[in-house]
């Protein structure tokens, strides 16, 4: 017997009803979300003037494409001849950056870019709200719940607003869709040909997405035979192969154009390995058991896995009572859990074999998929609550998405929702909030530091950061020694001579065996950008009598970053640029520069050029969106 008394309304007598299968709600929604977008993205550029301080993935993406943009500025750069093999480069967001070539730098492109994969993402779920569970406000409710921030393991996350939207985030908007797709396929052999080629083909949206989402369907399939080829393995064996075929292709492809495929020199393979460990330390160093920890989170202190579970039992008792898709996703969901153990474990086997057949560890990225276990659990409840959301008069259930809106942008703490409402604060006249100015205050800081820096460093000279100061590429447009964040370039290129130099840095760094002044001075780069406050934890401010005695003087400071010199290395000061050694809280104003001359693209599929070679005097300005 069935849990609830009435029946579900019938897709067909909803469309009879509305004469549509989509209605006014479904306009309403859309303009708000294309609204809530673009509020956030236009706060961003308010917060972040030239993409101070955004995401460090989005901040390596800004570079490369500056660097691509004007190779001239970066001839002194020893990574500028790497940058195009980047594997994470180009992407879908780096592609549609290229669609707002006024502005003022790449990483101001990529921002506006990042607001088109926060309405795609809000738009997608609410999509498959509306094709799986029919109910407007449910839809709803269900785009904003996975637009949540929900941490994970390997560095990654869930959701959409936590800080500045990445390329993954277009992965997180395709995903439902795939999801409607491989309900369909679950008895449809087009459907199924079609899953396995659009799944293939979503690898140059994201990569590490792709190959954990791809893994799981050749899975689904290959345990789930059509209805006419449950007796015929044959034809369903000779059905699977055409389906990693057309998977394969695609991915196949990528790695051909993306991935160094050839084995590295076994006498590297050390440095490579410590390399490696050294710039993924933190993400890898524990991978089996910060995997379990995070599901031990998800399962006692925020039990969104047992719930997940819990919803999914009690739905498919019921499956009789919801729509089609639904109780499709209620046998199609257990399915994707069992796919996504599979992959585990053959990157398990991967991992373990690699070193023995003189190898690098190559599918440890692979694991960050395990983040679609949140929104398998999100849409096992939503599966659950369905049931009964028919029942619920209609200005109940329009109260309840109100109050969850209401709730979402009150209480969140996410980057994208506070910058949303400073930019609805400033365009309406409101007091601003203490967050937001804070947070505005912290990039202003940089973005000062950033001009100091393109005042006083000469082109062909470079710059020393202790800590991931990419902006000195893309703002300020200088060379930059190898930061901590450039080693997964080093590693994914096999460029062990700089890769050794790199690496012999960062383990002084993190050891302490040297402080910063001793790893700098040892450096080529005349010239160090580093935060006050990093000097000051480890006793060395400007004041302290051992670095008085080092040949280093400090040229610039605010309250957060300090631009010190050697001072065998000393140029003339820039006219009408003061230097302002031990003076905190000075600013100093942009340096104008010539244009630079228009350079064909320096990397094969890149946009089109992104930059205007001058720097905005006024905070944010060339950032209409």
């Amino acid at each position: 017997m069935s849990l609830f008394a009435r029946s579900h309304p019938q897709p067909s007598s909803l469309s009879r009803a509305s004469g549509s299968v989509f209605s006014w709600p479904d306009l309403v929604f859309v303009l708000a979300a294309a609204l809530f977008s673009l509020a956030a993205t236009q706060g961003t550029l308010l917060l972040s003037p030239m993409g101070c301080g955004i995401d460090t993935d989005l901040q390596n993406y800004a570079q490369i494409l500056e660097v691509a943009r004007h190779p001239q500025a970066f001839a002194a750069d020893p990574l500028a001849r790497l940058f195009h093999l980047d594997p994470g480069v180009p992407n879908l967001q780096t592609v549609l950056a290229g669609l707002f070539p006024d502005s003022a730098n790449a990483a101001t492109a990529l921002l506006k870019a990042g607001g088109l994969a926060l309405f795609c993402q809000l738009v997608a779920w609410y999509v498959f709200g509306r094709l799986v569970f029919r109910a407007p406000s449910l839809s709803i409710l269900l785009s904003m719940a996975a637009s949540i921030t929900y941490f994970w393991c390997f560095g990654t996350y869930w959701g959409a607003t936590y800080e500045e939207p990445v390329p993954r985030i277009f992965y997180n908007a395709l995903w439902p869709l795939l999801l409607v797709l491989a309900c369909t396929a679950l008895e449809d052999k087009a459907a199924r040909l079609t899953l396995a080629l659009v799944t293939g083909l979503s690898i140059f949206v994201h990569s590490v997405s792709a190959l954990m989402t791809g893994g799981i369907f050749l899975c689904i399939l290959l345990f789930s035979p059509l209805p006419e080829q449950r007796r015929d393995l044959v034809r369903h064996l000779t059905t699977y192969v055409v389906c990693l075929i057309l998977f394969c292709l695609p991915v196949l492809l990528f790695f051909v154009l993306r991935v160094p495929l050839q084995s590295p020199d076994p006498a590297s393979m050390d440095l490579l390995q410590q390399m490696f460990d050294m710039r993924f330390m933190r993400d890898w160093s524990t991978i089996w058991s910060s995997l379990g920890h995070r599901l031990l989170q998800y399962t006692g202190a925020v039990p969104l896995l047992p719930a997940g579970l819990f919803c999914l039992i009690i739905a498919s008792w019921n499956r009789q009572r919801l729509p089609e898709r639904a109780a499709r996703l209620t046998r199609l969901l257990p399915l994707m859990a069992v796919g996504m153990v599979c992959v585990c474990l053959v990157c398990a086997a991967e991992m373990t074999l690699a070193s023995s057949v003189g190898r690098l560890p190559m599918s440890n990225e692979i694991l960050r998929g395990t983040r679609f276990i949140v929104p398998m659990s999100l849409v096992s409840i939503t599966l659950f609550i369905a049931l009964f959301w028919h029942i619920l008069p209609r200005l109940l259930a329009g109260c309840l998405v109100v109050a969850g809106a209401t709730a979402l942008l009150a209480f969140s703490h996410d980057r994208q929702i506070v910058a949303a409402k400073d930019y609805a604060a400033t365009l309406l006249g409101l007091p601003r909030s203490g967050e937001a100015l804070a947070l505005q205050g912290k990039c202003q800081l940089e973005y000062e530091a950033l001009q100091a820096v393109q005042a006083h460093v000469a082109p062909d000279e470079l710059v020393f950061a202790p800590e991931d100061s990419l902006g000195v590429r893309y703002v300020a447009r200088r060379a930059l020694l190898p930061v901590h964040k450039d080693g997964s370039l080093l590693y994914h290129c096999r460029e062990v001579t700089l890769g050794a130099q790199w690496l012999a840095r960062q383990q002084a760094l993190r050891s302490g065996s040297k402080t910063i002044f001793q790893v700098w001075l040892e450096s080529p780069a005349p010239w160090m950008l580093v935060r006050t406050q990093v000097l000051a934890a480890a006793g060395l401010s400007a004041r302290n009598p051992t670095v008085g005695c080092l040949p280093v003087h400090l040229v610039y400071a605010n309250a957060d970053w300090q631009l010190w010199q050697k001072r065998d290395a000393v140029t003339p000061a820039t006219p009408g640029i003061p230097g302002v050694p031990g003076v905190y809280g000075a600013v100093v104003p942009a340096l104008p520069q010539a244009p630079a001359p228009a350079v064909p693209p320096a990397v094969p599929g890149m946009p089109p050029a992104l930059t205007n070679p001058a720097l905005p005097t006024v905070p944010g300005a060339g950032s209409g969106f």
